[in-house]
Parts: structure tokens; sequence; C-alpha cells
């Protein structure tokens, strides 16, 4: 996973010890599944399966939109592409360098597994 290892090597780069990795919306389980798995990355636990992290995703109240009958504004098959990994070259990092902290895009760094 591409940000579990771009965080792993920002901490050894910086001899930092601490991350903390937060569900944007942890009052449904699809964000806080999302964030326990890539703690679990960070870490190396390899504890949580990739397929137990999806099912929990789709379970969410989250997903049910995607899933309504009959169906609603939402498409089943997004929700397909949602849970799907698709390695990418970048990840998002958080910009704190301006008065008002922003998401930006970051190139990932050539790095091993």
């Amino acid at each position: 996973m591409s940000t579990a290892r771009h965080v792993r090597h920002l901490l050894a780069r910086k001899g930092l010890r601490t991350v903390n990795v937060i569900a944007s919306h942890a009052q449904d389980d699809d964000d806080l599944a999302c964030a326990e798995y890539i703690r679990d990355q960070i870490l190396g636990l390899d504890q949580l399966r990739p397929d137990d992290v999806v099912e929990r995703i789709r379970r969410s109240r989250s997903a049910a939109k995607f899933l309504a009958v009959p169906a609603g504004d939402f498409e089943p098959r997004d929700l397909d592409a949602c849970v799907r990994v698709i390695p990418s070259a970048f990840v998002m990092e958080v910009d704190c360098s301006v008065k008002v902290p922003s998401i930006r895009r970051a190139v990932l760094l050539q790095t091993k597994a």
C-alpha cells in the first residue's frame, strides 16, 4: 500500500516515532476500517486481512446507499470501485507550511516495500 510505505519512509527519514492516523468520519465503520488497515500496514503488523476490511466497508452504513433497493442515486458498481486498491505514483499529504493547512498531492519517492 503506497500510503503506508510512504509514511514508513517519512518516519525513518525524519527519525519520528509517532504518526496519527485519523478516520475522517469515524462515526461509521468504513473510514475507521481504512484507518485501522493503514495503521496495521504502517506498523507492519499484518493483522488485518484486506478482504476483511473490504467486507467491513461493504457492511457499513455509508455503503448502504450504493446497495439500496430500489436503486437510488448511487450505483452498486461505484462501491466496487471504492474498495479496489489502485496503485498510484502519489499520495495525499497535509501541507502545514501555509496558514490554513490543506491537502496536496505529493509524488511518491521510489522506496522499497
